[in-house]
């Protein structure tokens, strides 16, 4: 299978992304199309589970992560946070790399992330990514938004897919970016849908 795939892959995530959650749409004209790339499964076996207690939302990985502590550049210690990575290189020629992280909101921090400014810090988030096609939608739901991002872009000769998404509960923001790289392969494909579709709000 060639990049086509993974254009399809794009094509329907504009679609899926305004779920957020990634679930099958009800038209079946449409979910036989997602199908293809959107496993209604849903998680599969073994996945490791990534929910820190002080954290609205969840994520789960194929296997377990890394972790890296980041800081930003000239701030105090107090303000660096830890990124939960994985990546897998499949064949040696496609990969995925998913990065997540996850802290506290101060009070009233929450009522100040209205739609101007998630769509402002997704921006941020894709600032050095260069993407060359892309779409974005923001979502208000009960007791939490998200913003998302999803584009397409050049590393190297290769073409990837990228996504940004922001998670504003109540007690925390979480950030998740992802990419899947290189020649369409079902296996990339899948891990990469099957990510994206389980990262979620925590259950009450």
């Amino acid at each position: 299978m060639n990049r086509t795939m993974s254009l399809t892959v794009f094509s329907l995530m504009l679609t899926a992304l305004s779920l957020i959650s990634f679930q099958a749409l009800s038209d079946e004209s449409t979910e036989k199309t997602l199908d293809d790339v959107l496993v209604e499964t849903g998680l599969p076996e073994n996945w490791v589970k990534y929910a820190p207690e002080n954290c609205d939302f969840q994520a789960y990985f194929p296997s377990e992560p890394s972790t890296m502590q980041k800081c930003p550049t000239g701030a105090p210690k107090s303000q660096c946070y830890n990124m939960i990575s994985y990546n897998m290189v499949y064949e040696t020629q496609t990969a995925v790399e998913f990065n997540v992280t996850c802290s506290p909101l101060q009070e009233g921090e929450y009522d100040r992330y209205n739609q101007a400014v998630i769509s402002t810090a997704l921006k941020g988030m894709i600032a050095d990514k260069d993407l060359k096609e892309q779409s974005g939608t923001t979502t208000q739901k009960e007791n939490y938004r998200v913003g998302s991002i999803v584009g397409t872009r050049m590393i190297g000769l290769q073409q990837s897919i990228y996504t940004a998404q922001l998670w504003l509960g109540k007690n925390s923001l979480m950030t998740v970016e992802s990419s899947l790289v290189g020649p369409s392969m079902d296996i990339a494909d899948e891990t990469f849908s099957d990510f994206l579709k389980n990262v979620k709000k925590k259950e009450d």
